[in-house]
């Protein structure tokens, strides 16, 4: 059983990989592969704050049983500690749900020094996302997502299958690592001296209170994009390769984050609306799942706004950077300032027991 996460995006960010300069050579060999036929246009890519491409996904279709099947193939290129084939094999080991799914692995080329790069062929799943991306959404999408999310935690989670850490974590040394990512990428715009410093604060709270909580084994990218639902009423994972060790609750709050930062062009009390909306969906959802008030007991609360409290300060140390219009960050910028400075007075008042 490994001890690591199968992936840090901080620490891949520093490997310098962009796959983007070698996509053609990489097309080359993947037609190379037995039965399969490709479109060599890329359906996806994943870039590091907006530089380099660290994995792609195209698609195409697989000859098995003489039969061709529709598939994605995905391209990872930074080596991960342990293969997502591997973890999505891990996971159905021990998922316990009759409703979430992950899809099927066909064929899988480990991570090869001389190629700088895995292939994954999955099978091409017919699912659509629960909740829309970009666009404000509703209680009945979002009681569904959380459905989902209930469900994944009661049936789908049930034991981890990488050990925990030896070392205790350390925000700081993760803080400081997306400081200098800021700096690289000039970004000094987004936030200002008075700004910085108080990040740096709420960067050295968590890290002393993350040290005293024991991690949680969790699936780490539960986003709108990684829950879709099939016609036939199962839901998929996808994002596999974040399966992993993070502060409790991380797995809730995750996908709240991405989504309102999706939102950045709306009016502002559009923005607050949706903000409402899913914070009181994610308390109400967390309060109503038997097996998270089990295993945290009277902590869950304090979890919770740890966990929304961390998630706010991330997308204003460095997340923002995905809206793209610098008018949008200032406009949702005194948006999340405020939820921050919210969770961090609940957060310390919970620390000093009053």
């Amino acid at each position: 059983m490994k001890n690591l996460n199968p992936v840090s995006v901080s620490n891949d960010y520093f490997k310098r990989i962009d796959l983007s300069t070698q996509k053609q050579k990489i097309i080359d060999f993947i037609q190379t592969i037995k039965n399969l036929k490709i479109n060599p246009q890329p359906l996806w890519e994943s870039r590091y704050w907006g530089k380099g491409v660290g994995a792609f996904q195209t698609e195409g279709n697989f000859l098995i049983k003489n039969l061709w099947q529709p598939v994605i193939v995905k391209i990872q290129g930074p080596k991960p500690n342990l293969s997502e084939a591997k973890i999505i094999s891990f996971f159905e080991k021990q998922n316990q749900s009759s409703i979430i799914k992950t899809p099927k692995v066909f064929f899988f080329q480990p991570w090869k020094k001389n190629l700088g790069f895995e292939i994954i062929i999955f099978e091409k799943v017919n699912a659509e996302f629960i909740i829309k991306p970009h666009h404000p959404t509703n209680i009945k999408k979002l009681d569904e997502f959380f459905g989902v999310y209930q469900e994944y935690r009661e049936k789908a989670l049930n034991q981890p299958f990488f050990k925990k850490p030896p070392v205790k974590f350390s925000y700081q040394a993760l803080f400081h690592k997306w400081q200098k990512i800021r700096q690289e990428n000039s970004l000094s715009y987004l936030i200002n001296q008075k700004e910085d410093q108080f990040l740096k604060q709420i960067a050295s709270f968590l890290d002393k209170v993350f040290k005293t909580i024991p991690l949680d084994f969790q699936h780490r990218h539960l986003s709108i994009y990684d829950i879709k639902k099939a016609p036939n009423s199962n839901y998929y994972l996808f994002s596999n390769l974040f399966w992993g060790w993070s502060w409790p609750l991380y797995d809730a709050v995750f996908g709240f984050m991405w989504f309102i930062l999706g939102l950045a062009e709306y009016e502002t009390s559009v923005i607050e609306e949706q903000i409402n909306l899913w914070e009181e969906t994610i308390h109400q959802t967390v309060k109503n799942t038997p097996k998270i008030l089990n295993k945290f007991k009277q902590k869950t609360k304090f979890y919770l706004h740890l966990a929304f409290l961390e998630r706010y300060f991330a997308a204003l140390n460095l997340d923002v950077l995905m809206i793209n219009k610098k008018e949008s960050i200032s406009k949702i910028k005194p948006i999340l300032q405020k939820q921050l400075q919210y969770y961090y007075q609940l957060a310390l008042k919970e620390v000093n027991g009053n």
